[in-house]
């Protein structure tokens, strides 16, 4: 799955990053993303890319159900809840790293994990406008998940999809409806090409939002 992930770099390189031309709000260094916090999104939009800000966690309602941060790649094409949005409302969300969290013993050690070399990439998502109980419609998102590669099974039995940078068009592209075809961009990312370190256990708290999240713990 994926609970928390980073995109610990400034608006100037992540648009470059994704082609996508200036917007019109601020951003910051994130490195500790959690759940219902907004986050960057790349979408396709009047036959260009932009990018967006939106809430992590699709929900019917905000409050009064939980929001679904994960989707499982397998069946979100089926899904009724994902079934439009694999159709008609793909989205790239961009980060440089996740966490992930180990057991040992009573207690959970946290792991980042990044692709080499260290740099911005994309998890598959899906976005939609759902509606606060105050009647809003706000854009929210949630990132598709697949098995574990070799690098991430040690930490757990799913992941985030990971798309590979010649992929990314192609899960934009509006024009593309064929399931089997997009199912296929799906696939675990290259183990060969992640690698996972333990970090500080600052991480574990949402609230702790600094470079410091970054550090490995044997430092």
């Amino acid at each position: 799955m994926c609970g928390r992930f980073s995109l610990g770099k400034d608006l100037k390189t992540i648009s470059e990053r994704f082609d996508v031309p200036p917007v019109p709000f601020e951003w910051f260094p994130r490195y500790n993303i959690a759940p219902t916090q907004d986050s960057l999104v790349v979408v396709e939009e009047d036959n260009h890319h932009a990018l967006k800000r939106m809430k992590w966690g699709l929900a019917t309602k905000w409050r009064g159900s939980m929001p679904v941060i994960n989707c499982r790649a397998e069946t979100a094409s089926a899904k009724p809840l994902f079934r439009e949005s694999f159709q008609k409302r793909r989205c790239l969300i961009p980060a440089d790293g996740f966490y992930e969290w180990k057991k040992g013993g009573a207690t959970k050690i946290p792991y980042r994990v990044v692709i080499k070399p260290e740099g911005i990439f994309a998890f598959a998502g899906l976005w939609d406008i759902c509606r606060d109980d105050k009647g809003t419609d706000i854009a929210c998102f949630t990132i598709l998940t697949t098995v574990s590669n070799g690098c991430v099974a040690k930490l757990h039995d799913r992941m985030p999809v990971i798309l590979r940078k010649q992929d990314e068009l192609a899960w934009l592209d509006s024009t593309l409806h064929d399931t089997q075809k997009l199912e296929h961009l799906l696939l675990p990312y290259p183990e060969k090409e992640m690698t996972a370190y333990e970090v500080l256990p600052i991480v574990n708290s949402w609230k702790n939002e600094t470079p410091d999240c970054f550090l490995p713990a044997n430092k």
